[in-house]
């Protein structure tokens, strides 16, 4: 198994989670669970995505996040900047309030305190928020 390079951390209300990124996962789609309940992170190399915070939401709950919301395309270690995709999330990919365009670059977290992506909208109980940070 190769080390993480980064981790993406991802929170829904109070319920947060982490799922290491691999050198050689890429592309990584996170959205919402085929289930409905949750979100789900699927790397290359996964033949079933990985579940989280599939129970850190109130039965009945309304997601604005897409299937495939958001993908990290790739990630360049001399820039330390991911290329995204977000053409398929149909209720908006925010960053600092303002809505993303469909392809840009993030650049890895140097600390624990950085910009936070929020999937699906800007208020609703249906978003998810996205951090990619050092390991």
């Amino acid at each position: 198994v190769t080390p993480a390079i980064a981790v993406l951390r991802l929170r829904n209300g109070a319920a947060e989670a982490t799922v290491p990124l691999h050198a050689n996962g890429f592309p990584y789609i996170i959205g919402r669970h085929q289930s409905s309940r949750g979100y789900c992170v699927t790397g290359q190399k996964d033949v079933e995505g990985q579940a989280v915070l599939d129970t850190a939401e109130p039965p009945g709950a309304v997601s604005f996040v897409s299937r495939e919301h958001l993908v990290l395309e790739s990630y360049d270690e001399s820039t330390h900047q991911f290329r995204v995709n977000t053409a398929k999330g149909r209720n908006g990919t925010f960053s600092g309030g303002l809505r993303t365009a469909d392809r840009f670059l993030l650049a890895l977290n140097q600390d624990k305190h950085e910009a936070w992506l929020r999937l699906g909208g800007l208020e609703a109980d249906g978003i998810l928020d996205i951090c990619v940070e050092r390991v």
